[in-house]
């Protein structure tokens, strides 16, 4: 996961992300999402379902890599897991 992320994100400058390595950065992170919803789900009334959380969560990872700033010196997957979570909660 991290070789691609250091590939698209280049510490040196903030760049458009081609649409074959969004996908691929979705892929990867899917796992991650997943996890992070069914966490949250369990928590939750009977009625919120986890599948809805997923697919906020992957619009939250699509932001995060619009967002994204390299410079900030910080790693993408916490920031991600960062944008992910708050979709998620902003959609309960």
């Amino acid at each position: 996961m991290a070789a691609v992320y250091g590939r698209i994100f280049p510490a040196s400058a903030r760049r458009v992300i081609a649409e074959a390595d969004r996908e691929r950065m979705i892929q990867e992170f899917t796992h991650v999402v997943k996890a992070m919803a069914h966490r949250l789900a369990f928590r939750l009334p009977a009625y919120m379902d986890a599948e809805d959380l997923i697919s906020v969560g992957i619009m939250g990872l699509m932001d995060a890599m619009d967002k994204y700033d390299p410079t900030r010196e910080a790693k993408f997957k916490t920031y991600a897991e960062f944008r992910i979570r708050g979709a998620m909660l902003d959609e309960i």
